[in-house]
């Protein structure tokens, strides 16, 4: 919600797909916000975005789900439908599917947006974060990853697609950077 109200701050107009769990009360003047509920409804919400070649920029901060329920049985076989399991059900199984990885599929729809991936990770070192930001940069087609995590440490790094990073210390100092990058990238954009 920061950055949708640093952006919002200087003149861009903003919606923010926000969670439905998501916990920040943070809420920004100018924002226009969108629940979503999981990977797969994030997805429609974003292929209905009326005029997809008008959005200068994507943020892709959102920690979505890498499994989705497939289904719930008891040990007799029995599926379980929505609503409270009793624990006289005894033994349940949950059965666990990849769900949508979303950033995969950002650029068919958004082909000329500037999209920013995100990169958390816990375990590793700097180079191990930095070497899948990269990768993911390359392999989702898209234009920068932050990365940040105890992997990375204090704050958080700007990883270009050039391999170039910046180092950037707080949350208010990272939405100053993406809304300065955002605009010296608008700026080049426009003398195409």
């Amino acid at each position: 919600m920061m950055i949708a109200e640093a952006m919002s701050r200087h003149g861009y107009p903003v919606i923010c797909f926000k969670g439905e769990g998501a916990t920040t009360k943070l809420e920004a003047q100018g924002v226009e916000v969108i629940e979503f509920s999981t990977n797969d409804h994030l997805h429609d919400l974003l292929a209905k975005v009326q005029e997809p070649e008008s959005v200068l920029a994507l943020f892709h901060a959102a920690a979505l789900c890498d499994f989705k329920i497939q289904s719930i049985e008891t040990r007799q076989k029995q599926q379980v439908g929505e609503g409270k399991i009793s624990s006289r059900a005894g033994e349940v199984h949950l059965t666990l599917t990849p769900a949508l990885k979303l950033i995969s599929h950002l650029r068919p729809l958004f082909p000329a947006t500037h999209i920013y991936g995100w990169k958390y990770e816990v375990e590793g070192d700097p180079s191990d974060v930095i070497a899948k930001g990269l990768s993911q940069i390359s392999s989702n087609k898209t234009d920068a990853c932050i990365v940040n995590g105890p992997a990375y440490g204090e704050g958080f790094g700007f990883l270009s697609g050039s391999g170039k990073l910046d180092h950037i210390s707080t949350r208010p100092a990272l939405c100053d950077y993406l809304v300065n990058h955002l605009a010296a990238g608008d700026r080049t954009h426009e003398k195409r």
